[in-house]
């Protein structure tokens, strides 16, 4: 039987595709955004992961790059698929104050601060904390993601002194931020925030850069009452 009568066959009773060629397994099965990781950058990815700050600091110090992205093959389930690897993400699996403070010394976006202190203020890890505030790290995520049960975090950050009026890029504050959710059925949680932000400074009449307030930006009728309830 010759191979055209078999392939014939095989779709007959259902066999959609034809055999895959062994060459073409080993080719990825999408467009790498990213370059594969070279052996230096999987060492760097491996030292960070183990908490390894000397590992680290080899590839740093040699020009490695703080918040590198690359492929790393057989790190998915699927075979001979690749799995894009973040060091800024494997700095965080054993984050000793020794690696994680050499490590925000080099140049890590702000944004990228921004998360770490969220994720160590949940975890209420204070030297960590502490150093990201140093660094002019901010809290204003859990605004933008309407988490209403950040009071704690909130709470938490007093004993900082954390400067709670501060405005971010687009001149909101976490008050104009939290004042955007919809919190339907939870408009108690968010009365409570803020009343919290009220009580450490922040003015509900603050304007963003587009000359917005927080009760302009509410999308809550009991929200934007309470808001203007509170009007000096």
């Amino acid at each position: 039987m010759n191979k055209t009568i078999i392939l014939c066959l095989m779709v007959l009773i259902g066999c959609s595709q034809a055999p895959v060629v062994e060459s073409e397994k080993n080719k990825p099965q999408k467009t790498l955004k990213y370059g594969v990781c070279t052996e230096a950058e999987e060492n760097a990815l491996e030292a960070a992961s183990r908490g390894d700050l000397n590992g680290l600091k080899q590839y740093l110090e040699n020009g490695g790059d703080p918040m590198l992205e690359c492929y790393a093959y057989g790190t998915l389930d699927v075979p001979h698929t690749p799995g894009l690897q973040r060091l800024y993400k494997k700095v965080l699996f054993k984050p000793s104050y020794e690696l994680f403070s050499y490590y925000l010394s080099k140049d890590i976006p702000s944004d990228q601060l921004d998360e770490y202190l969220e994720r160590f203020v949940f975890s209420q890890s204070d030297d960590i904390v502490a150093l990201l505030l140093e660094k002019n790290a901010h809290i204003h995520s859990l605004g933008r993601d309407c988490f209403l049960s950040s009071q704690t975090s909130l709470e938490y950050l007093k004993k900082f002194d954390y400067d709670f009026t501060w405005q971010d890029n687009n001149g909101d504050n976490l008050l104009t931020l939290y004042s955007r959710c919809p919190c339907d059925g939870s408009e108690n949680k968010l009365i409570e925030i803020i009343d919290f932000l009220l009580e450490n400074d922040v003015l509900v009449e603050t304007k963003n850069d587009n000359g917005k307030t927080a009760v302009d930006k509410a999308n809550n009728e009991i929200i934007r009452n309470y808001l203007l309830s509170k009007l000096n």
